[in-house]
């Protein structure tokens, strides 16, 4: 649908203002949203600063541009259902009854067996930034996927925590 503007600025009708604000709206609530101190690291990480960290350069890659547009967020500011560095996160993959739940980690401290998954994983990728709700389309090595991120956990405080026990924020309900 097209939205008529007047001189370029505004509306020409009540009705294409409110397409423009539902616009508007959805671009927000779709934006990338990323804990400042999590940006840094990540872009630490991706320039080499803490060594060769095991990751595709694909995805190292689709990282970037996805940093590129997020919008940075002070930890008092920082939503807490959003998914950063260090979040418990549960998701559904589209078409499956598969629930699968993970602890968002860097490449240094990323362990399948304790569900502990790296952001430059494509998965890791495809979550970092997004909302509890979302519904996330991202290229995975089993092919194009849509998740649904169900529930989101972070400790107050800070993303830089290390989580040692991932049943220590058990998810429920």
């Amino acid at each position: 649908m097209r939205l008529l503007l007047y001189r370029g600025k505004f509306p020409k009708t009540i009705a294409n203002f409110k397409i423009l604000k539902l616009y508007i709206m959805k671009r927000s609530i779709n934006k990338l949203v990323l804990l400042k101190e999590d940006y840094k690291l990540l872009i630490s990480y991706l320039n080499g600063v803490y060594g060769k960290a095991s990751f595709d350069r694909r995805n190292a890659e689709k990282l970037t541009a996805e940093l590129k547009k997020a919008k940075l967020v002070d930890k008092d500011a920082f939503p807490l259902d959003v998914v950063r560095l260090n979040s418990t996160v549960r998701i559904k993959t589209k078409g499956k009854d598969e629930i699968m739940e993970l602890v968002l980690v860097t490449p240094d401290k990323a362990d399948i067996k304790k569900r502990k998954i790296s952001v430059m994983a494509p998965i890791g990728t495809a979550l970092i930034g997004f909302r509890q709700g979302q519904e996330v389309k991202w290229q995975v090595p089993a092919g194009m996927k849509t998740f649904t991120i169900i529930k989101v956990i972070n400790t107050p405080g800070g993303s830089l925590r290390d989580i040692t026990d991932p049943t220590a924020n058990s998810i429920s309900g």
